[in-house]
């Protein structure tokens, strides 16, 4: 299932809820895997706007991708507004704050995460050249030391 097919279903069951009379913690659970299956669509649309001419005149249907990724985020971004607008019905300005206040939070925190990994792979890939060059290092020195004998 794709991210898009994922995150209509999901903003249709929140909708549900909604209609249906569901308590807003129902409806808030929906919207949190309609959130991430969002956040998909979103870096798609993000890889999609660095295509380079190459791959637009090699494979045309990039450009289609990129247009249909385009439409998918329009429909979020507009998903997005009503359930913020839901928010706010449910729970008042301050409750709306408060959900950005969270939310910028936990994505300052994954964008923290995302740094201390980027960090440990630049790391432990200098390590590995380092231990090759050590490695050959004691090999160069090993084959001194047998044709020195």
């Amino acid at each position: 299932m794709t991210a898009a097919t994922t995150a209509t279903k999901c903003f249709a069951l929140f909708k549900a809820c909604i209609e249906t009379g569901k308590s807003a913690e129902d409806a808030m659970m929906h919207a949190s895997r309609w959130w991430g299956a969002a956040s998909d669509v979103f870096y798609a649309d993000k890889k999609a706007k660095n295509i380079s001419v190459f791959k637009k005149l090699v494979f045309p249907s990039a450009t289609a991708d990129a247009a249909r990724i385009f439409a998918l985020r329009k429909k979020c971004e507009q998903q997005h507004k009503e359930i913020n607008q839901f928010i706010l019905y449910a729970y008042g300005r301050d409750g709306l704050d408060e959900f950005r206040e969270i939310k910028q939070q936990i994505l300052k925190e994954q964008k923290l995460q995302q740094f201390k990994q980027q960090e440990l792979r630049e790391t432990l890939g200098l390590s590995m050249i380092v231990a090759a060059l050590l490695g050959a290092l004691g090999w160069v020195i090993n084959l001194i030391i047998s044709e020195g004998r």
